[in-house]
């Protein structure tokens, strides 16, 4: 992840293309850990206090550096709090891509019958539109 993200952290690279970055790590990573993750996220909700120290840094490493990386192109989200529609945004990512991936069989009804280029793309797509769509006057 770490390099994935360096590559993308790049000047000139913009949202869209960091945010690819980012999806196209989260999909790969959790396609090739798909049946770890889905075992420590069953026993997580069973028992949140058991999760360890060292997977919680872990995490924490993977989100603060897909952070960085969406945030190095801050002038291209509209939101009026860019750091809270950023954090908002990736966790969607996180909980899409670990529904489509982790938790939902493909042959499930309602499981979209995408690659994981595809789905990489479409969530892309979800969070640059997210990022980039402005601020709501109320």
């Amino acid at each position: 992840m770490t390099k994935a993200f360096a590559a993308a952290d790049t000047e000139g690279n913009g949202l869209a293309a960091r945010a690819l970055a980012a999806t196209q790590a989260i999909v790969a990573l959790f396609r090739a850990r798909r049946g770890v993750l889905r075992s420590l996220i069953l026993r997580h909700w069973r028992d949140p206090a058991g999760i360890s120290t060292r997977t919680h840094r872990r995490v924490d490493t993977v989100i603060a550096e897909a952070h960085a990386l969406l945030l190095g192109a801050r002038d291209e989200i509209r939101h009026a709090n860019p750091t809270l529609a950023m954090r908002v945004g990736f966790q969607a990512v996180l909980a899409a891509a670990r529904e489509a991936i982790i938790l939902r069989p493909g042959n499930l009804p309602g499981a979209p019958a995408l690659s994981d280029k595809a789905l990489a793309h479409e969530l892309a797509r979800m969070l640059t539109a997210y990022l980039t769509a402005g601020s709501e006057t109320s």
